[in-house]
């Protein structure tokens, strides 16, 4: 006799509903969306990523995410402290309640949307995910060290799991208490293929390239991929 519903038969031939996850980051980045769109299209994940701006670090260029949702509101001119402006976005309290999400995924601590979103997680007992790029290698003022002893250690042996980049990273969220076993790596990458087949594609017209830049034949070219910003360090580069 065929299971009826309801029989553990036929329960268990029953797909499991998604996961509901919701993905809160300060801005678009071209070493995460590759990765993001890639979870999104996986079946088992509901996946809804917010961003707190268009760029909270002044960005010149745009990235186009048309499957996220972009926050609004202004934003407080606070780089010289934070290394980026700081959004006011409430909205993401009442956007992450009508989510009901299973997971919260939070890029990072210092911005009103990723502050909120925790706060948020810790009210409604749901687990949240910290992922961090920051290392302990940056020189910080005493101040700023100061308040990350007393406030980090409120934040981050909280959260169920820790993403991290690399090696540095890890050790810094370490140092605030988050445990190595659940501490996994998801790298800054873009999109290898993409850029490897552009590669190939120009690679017959390099003396053409160069040309056109002013290189000569026997000249070494090293490339810096980043914005003329101090942070970057172009200035590093030059002198080498």
């Amino acid at each position: 006799m065929a299971p009826q519903p309801g029989d553990a038969a036929s329960v268990a031939r029953m797909p499991a509903a998604p996961i509901r996850v919701a993905l809160v980051l300060g801005e678009p980045t071209p070493y995460r969306i590759p990765h993001l769109r890639a979870l999104a299209a996986r079946p088992e994940l509901d996946l809804t990523i917010f961003y707190a701006s268009a760029t909270v670090q002044r960005r010149t260029w745009q990235l186009e995410h048309d499957e996220a949702i972009f926050l609004s509101g202004p934003k407080l001119p606070l780089a010289r402290i934070l290394h980026h402006d700081y959004a006011l976005t409430p909205g993401i309290w009442r956007r992450l309640d009508r989510g009901r999400f299973d997971l919260v995924v939070v890029g990072g601590w210092s911005l009103m949307a990723t502050q909120l979103a925790i706060a948020w997680c810790r009210i409604h007992r749901v687990p949240y995910v910290l992922m961090s790029d920051n290392h302990l290698l940056e020189p910080r003022p005493r101040w700023v060290r100061a308040l990350k002893r007393s406030v980090l250690p409120r934040l981050v042996p909280q959260a169920a799991a820790w993403l991290v980049p690399g090696s540095l990273a890890r050790d810094h969220i370490a140092a605030y208490g988050a445990r190595p076993e659940r501490t996994l790596v998801f790298p800054l990458t873009v999109d290898v293929t993409a850029l490897a087949a552009r590669a190939d594609e120009l690679r017959t017209n390099r003396p053409a390239l160069r040309a056109r830049l002013g290189v000569a034949d026997d000249a070494v070219a090293v490339l810096q991929v980043g914005r003329l910003i101090e942070m970057k360090a172009p200035g590093d580069l030059v002198r080498a």
